[in-house]
């Protein structure tokens, strides 16, 4: 009896081994869709950036629908011949809500054997993932497309918004302050003390280039402004697939409304802010303060 308890407690063992799937994934984070206040449940375009480092593998899970009721998330690899099999598991228990929406999940695979592989992910097969030639590989899990650095352009987009509510003091003036992630090539932007508009219901941002290379940042809410409504938020957001050179920054704030198909739509536009950023090699850390009309 006691072998036959020692062979079922290994058993168990082993099985609770194989669920983890592989010990080559490290600390995941995700951007938990509760963070993304009033602009969660748009859902965007689901991809899956892999970013080849030695014999490890950056994963960048963007747009990825869970249930509001999700718990921890955690990912599961296996690695078997020339198949990487990746496994999002959304921690539900029994409790599933009638609620999805988008986080991003951000992981990496360890000690990884091979330059190409056969890739699934959660069951589906999505096709070849090589690194033989790229050290990038980006892929469309809306349409399965696979793309290389070469041949592809990354679009620069501001990703991961935040905003949370906060007292103004009388000694801290609004400002929009960078810091430069370049190991993970991205900007981190904070906006402190952005007014917020009465009755708002939706705040989010975005970032793009104009057609002369300038950077636009626009901050989108709708609501109505009243000089008695004296309400302040810090934003947060991330500027990704940038270079590392100067640009003219255009700091925009942008007031309309949510149409019938969830898109926003601006009404009326005015500027925060322009002038020339510095995103070289050499600068790290900037703060632009800010004349923010009321």
């Amino acid at each position: 009896m006691k072998v036959n308890h020692l062979y079922h407690v290994m058993s168990l063992l082993c099985v609770a081994l194989l669920a983890v799937g592989c010990e080559k994934v490290g600390q995941v984070v995700n951007t938990e869709c509760a963070k993304r206040t009033r602009a969660e449940g748009i859902m965007g375009n689901p991809t899956l950036k892999l970013t080849r480092d030695g014999s490890n593998i950056y994963c960048e899970l963007t747009d990825y629908e869970v249930n509001c009721a999700y718990g921890d998330i955690q990912v599961l690899c296996k690695e078997k011949g020339n198949k990487l099999h990746i496994t999002v598991d959304q921690g539900l228990d029994e409790i599933v809500v009638n609620c999805s929406c988008p986080i991003n999940i951000y992981f990496s695979i360890f000690d990884t054997s091979l330059d190409e592989y056969q890739l699934t992910l959660d069951g589906k097969e999505i096709g070849i993932a090589s690194f033989k030639e790229h050290h990038v590989v980006l892929i469309d899990l809306r349409t399965l497309e696979i793309a290389h650095e070469e041949g592809f352009e990354y679009p620069l987009k501001a990703i991961d918004f935040y905003a949370q509510e906060t007292f103004l003091y009388t000694d801290l003036d609004p400002c929009i302050f960078f810091n430069n992630f370049r190991d993970r090539h991205y900007l981190s932007c904070s906006f402190r003390n952005f007014r917020l508009l009465e009755g708002y219901t939706y705040i989010n941002a975005t970032a793009e280039l104009d057609e002369d290379g300038a950077l636009i940042i626009t901050i989108l809410s709708d609501g109505s402004p009243s000089p008695d409504y004296n309400h302040f938020a810090n934003l947060s957001f991330r500027i990704v697939n940038y270079e590392e050179k100067p640009y003219h920054l255009k700091l925009r704030q942008t007031v309309g409304k949510m149409n019938e198909d969830g898109q926003f739509v601006g009404e009326q536009t005015q500027s925060l802010y322009e002038g020339e950023v510095n995103f070289s090699p050499d600068s790290d850390n900037q703060s632009i303060p800010l004349s923010v009309p009321d």
